[in-house]
């Protein structure tokens, strides 16, 4: 039987475990957190263990939470979410803001608008709307220059009045 012991640290600390199996799950990861994760193996004895096999990783960035509608009428939408805070460590950080299209009577999923707003933003206003129509409103979190860290997306369908 194989044995393996796994360290997982980051700059909040680090955390020890020790397993049979190949395959391990690491849970309860901190969104944006720098990683490091060593693997070694012990021989058949239990006596020795190898050198450790070293993986490097950065988590993505939380998704925004409390996505919601704030007001809207019929050409214009508000929307609100939880300020979220942010390090800067691994490069400027901002969100992203689509507006897409959904109703049936026009081209479904069409972004109709896509803006970068800064990170300290809580609220965005769209103008220009469409009256009686329903657009898709999503709102992610992105690091410039870093896909592999962007949020999932937070995302509300909203209904302009007629």
């Amino acid at each position: 039987t194989s044995l393996y012991r796994i360290l997982c640290s980051c700059s909040q600390g680090g955390v020890e475990y020790t397993t049979k199996y190949k395959k391990f799950t690491i849970s309860n990861l901190a969104p944006g957190s720098d990683y490091t994760v060593q693997v070694l193996a012990a021989d058949e004895d239990l006596q020795q263990w190898s050198k450790p096999a070293i993986i490097e990783f950065t988590t993505p960035l939380a998704k925004p939470e409390g996505l919601r509608l704030l007001k809207k009428d019929s050409s214009k939408v508000s929307i609100t979410w939880r300020p979220q805070l942010f390090s800067n460590e691994h490069g400027k950080v901002f969100y992203r803001v689509t507006l897409k299209l959904t109703d049936v009577r026009y081209q479904r999923h069409r972004i109709i608008l896509t803006k970068d707003i800064q990170s300290n933003s809580r609220t965005f206003h769209f103008t220009n709307l469409r009256s009686n129509t329903v657009y898709q409103i999503e709102v992610q979190v992105k690091v410039e220059g870093k896909k592999e860290l962007d949020s999932a997306r937070a995302s509300i369908t909203v209904k302009t009045t007629a």
